[in-house]
């Protein structure tokens, strides 16, 4: 849910200005963006792993974080669909 909550959101973004400066690669939302944005879930994705290896017992905390980002990412993917591209 998390990757593809991640993956609209970046999609209901592109050509639009970036408000967020930490995936600000540009004045508009782009390949840059979208580069450091996948780079920002590979690498919580693969924290998770190597944590969840070591502690299974947290799976259920990872589980309720990720369905939590999942869903602000759904917010702000619906937000961003009324947001006009730049110009």
């Amino acid at each position: 849910m998390l990757a593809g909550a991640d993956a609209t959101d970046a999609a209901s973004s592109w050509g639009k200005n970036e408000a967020n400066p930490l995936v600000r690669a540009g004045q508009t939302f782009s390949y840059g963006s979208l580069a450091i944005k996948m780079g920002a879930l590979t690498a919580g994705m693969a924290a998770q792993h190597y944590i969840l290896r070591q502690a299974a017992d947290k799976t259920p905390l990872f589980a309720s974080a990720n369905l939590a980002a999942a869903a602000m990412l759904g917010i702000v993917a619906r937000h961003n669909m009324n947001v006009p591209a730049a110009k």
